[in-house]
């Protein structure tokens, strides 16, 4: 399992939040309703990666991380994160044999 973060989605982040290097951006699966998957990924500004960490990746100094509690959406799977225009987009696609 990893993060990718494309560099439109760091854009992205950084003119329409307001994100900036130093940040730490907490990703983490919420329940959103009904329908096929009921459960989707989602961001927050986070202010420091706390002790529970499983995945982080850093890009142009900006800290992405997913706790250990949130792993069950990920598993076996590559997270990218993209943007389109100012919406963040969620890839999750089958992980490289090694990186599970």
């Amino acid at each position: 399992m990893k993060i990718t973060v494309t560099d439109k989605a760091l854009t992205c982040l950084q003119e329409e939040w307001g994100f900036e290097e130093v940040t730490s951006v907490r990703v983490y699966g919420r329940y959103v309703g009904g329908g096929g998957d009921p459960y989707a990924l989602g961001i927050m500004k986070a202010e420091s990666v706390p002790g529970g960490l499983a995945i982080r990746t850093v890009t142009q100094g900006v800290t992405f991380f997913i706790e250990e509690q949130d792993l069950w959406h990920l598993q076996e799977k590559e997270l990218i994160i993209d943007a389109q225009g100012i919406d963040i987009q969620f890839v999750l696609v089958e992980a490289s044999i090694g990186e599970q």
